[in-house]
């Protein structure tokens, strides 16, 4: 699915639940509007930009200038509190051992999931391996996704 095609497809969903009386919050569809904005500033502007870099850099910033608050809020300890860099790799799918993932990795990766959709809609009982690794000699570009195995 391309930009523009997500961004219609939010659009017609927002405007369905809307229609038979959903509420949502105005902060919560100013978020998802910034979302779709950043992401399409990444991919032009930034396509090498260390995603998980940027997400301890954030995480770190937060935790050291707001950290008290925000532990006091939920009720923690703020020196237990520990970037868990294994967690956020699980959630993009990502093994563990990966030091890096670009924006343009991750393209290359939702490229790869987009097709393996669109071939199962053409023959459902074809079997997928796992999704190659980051970095790999399997991506689009014949493998020059740049330093996403590189140490850190």
């Amino acid at each position: 699915m391309t930009g523009d095609e997500l961004v219609a497809e939010i659009q017609r969903t927002m405007k369905a639940l809307l229609s038979i009386g959903a509420r949502m919050p105005k902060e919560l569809m100013l978020f998802v509007k910034n979302m779709m904005f950043l992401d399409g500033a990444i991919a032009t502007l930034a396509p090498d930009l260390d995603i998980f870099g940027e997400i301890a850099e954030i995480s770190m910033h937060f935790a050291n200038t707001h950290g008290e608050h925000i532990a006091a809020e939920l009720g923690l300890d703020p020196e237990a509190w520990q970037l868990d860099m294994s967690g956020v790799k699980a959630s993009f799918g990502i093994d563990s051992s990966v030091e890096t993932l670009t924006y343009h990795d991750l393209q290359e990766r939702r490229a790869v999931i987009r097709e393996r959709l669109e071939s199962q809609k053409a023959s459902p009982q074809t079997p997928e391996g796992p999704l190659p690794e980051v970095g790999s000699s399997r991506w689009s570009d014949g493998g020059s996704a740049g330093p996403s195995t590189r140490a850190a």
